[in-house]
């Protein structure tokens, strides 16, 4: 993902009037250090953008933006590049989609998947254990199979993984599809309320279990295609650079006919 930003009206100007100074060299010492001082700007309100537009969970991805400096004083052959090396931006910058590979839709996560239910957006990643990888219902879903009714079968579901402690299944909504995490109900909560008692009667139950047992949703299969709107950040930046090159080169211009003045 790369930004070019020429000016070559500019330029031309800077070669006519550097041109007798310093042997020809001149123009290109100015364009040189003109261009590597605007890169490093430019690295700095791409930040500056990347935490105003975008939700950041560490700083992976503004340090995985890299500059590349302009070297040598040929101004047909001046470049200094600014762009990011994290495989995700160019998603973010212009958008995504995905459509559903299997019988049911893009597996979307939850806020309870990350700790924050009820939020959106999330501001956290999919916990460890919520995760797709990690949660095996294909034995329950083989068996609930050959019930007719999507009540049987999320009744089914739902007794299965109580019975066998598989805390996740997959039930059937009126929107669709998707997985829920399975509490283990009233009745197997407080035996397990009274078998903490015995242990400690100072301490309280580690677990804490919904009063209506009601399972939770982690991962929706609601939609057969999810588009991810983009957020741009590397846009709004290029703009700003393009209002702030020319201050830039008028600087180092001035600065290089004081030296010549010395």
């Amino acid at each position: 993902m790369r930004a070019q930003v020429t000016f070559s009206r500019e330029l031309k100007t800077l070669s006519k009037a550097l041109k007798h100074l310093g042997h020809g060299k001149g123009a290109g010492y100015v364009a040189k250090n003109a261009l590597n001082h605007g890169v490093f700007t430019a690295r700095q309100k791409w930040h500056g953008e990347m935490d105003d537009r975008l939700i950041l969970r560490n700083n992976f991805t503004k340090k995985a933006v890299s500059v590349v400096r302009a070297t040598g004083t040929d101004i047909t052959r001046l470049r200094a590049v600014i762009g990011s090396r994290a495989p995700f931006m160019d998603d973010v910058e212009g958008g995504q989609s995905e459509s559903k590979k299997g019988r049911h839709g893009v597996p979307v996560p939850t806020g309870y998947a990350a700790g924050q239910e009820g939020a959106n957006p999330t501001t956290k990643l999919v916990r460890a254990r919520f995760r797709i990888g990690a949660t095996d219902t294909a034995n329950i879903q083989k068996d609930v199979a050959r019930f007719r009714t999507s009540k049987q079968r999320n009744a089914v579901t739902i007794a299965l993984a109580r019975r066998r402690n598989v805390p996740f299944g997959v039930l059937e909504t009126q929107h669709g599809h998707g997985l829920f995490k399975i509490n283990k109900g009233r009745a197997a909560a407080k035996k397990k309320r009274k078998r903490n008692r015995r242990r400690s009667k100072a301490t309280p139950p580690p677990v804490k279990f919904s009063s209506s047992g009601a399972p939770k949703l982690v991962w929706s299969y609601y939609n057969p295609t999810v588009r991810m709107r983009p957020h741009p950040t590397l846009e709004p930046t290029v703009h700003t650079m393009r209002r702030l090159m020319p201050n830039i080169f008028t600087a180092y211009l001035k600065k290089q006919f004081l030296f010549y003045r010395k």
